[in-house]
């Protein structure tokens, strides 16, 4: 997943990421452009926490981040 994305993805700032995912409005401004699995994985978490629903597979896949299908 794209740093970019994610923070779309969570109200397009750092401050809504950071207030999400609970962590520094810093720390999300030294993330990499290409986030880890383990970032990845908190901003999938903290979009389920907020919206009730995955990260629809057709934004996932333009970014290149791993969502799975519902089985």
């Amino acid at each position: 997943m794209k740093k970019q994305q994610a923070i779309s993805l969570l109200g397009g700032s750092n401050k809504s990421v950071a207030k999400a995912i609970g962590i520094s409005q810093q720390a999300v401004s030294l993330w990499p452009d290409e986030l880890t699995s383990a970032i990845s994985d908190r901003v999938e978490a903290a979009y389920f926490r907020l919206n009730g629903q995955k990260i629809p597979v057709s934004q996932s896949q333009q970014s290149g981040a791993s969502v799975e299908d519902a089985p």
